[in-house]
């Protein structure tokens, strides 16, 4: 994302689900996107949030300690 080889202003809409959190620079990498986004254009972004996956998530982890107790997850 960092040194993207589209010309600007080419798409009508650029979409980054769950990636923009592996750059480095993230405020340097929404600015390369919009770069690419035609003017009245969309940029979409998604990532994760508090309790994004709730209560899935802390089922999981519940399950994960009754069957683990001494599990460490990094």
């Amino acid at each position: 994302m960092m040194s993207l080889e589209f010309p600007e202003a080419a798409f009508d809409a650029v979409v980054c689900v769950f990636g923009i959190f592996f750059v480095p620079d993230m405020p340097s990498a929404v600015r390369e996107l919009w770069h690419r986004v035609k003017p009245g254009g969309k940029l979409a972004l998604t990532t994760w949030g508090p309790n994004f996956f709730e209560p899935a998530n802390g089922v999981f982890w519940e399950s994960i300690r009754n069957e683990a107790p001494d599990a460490r997850v990094s």
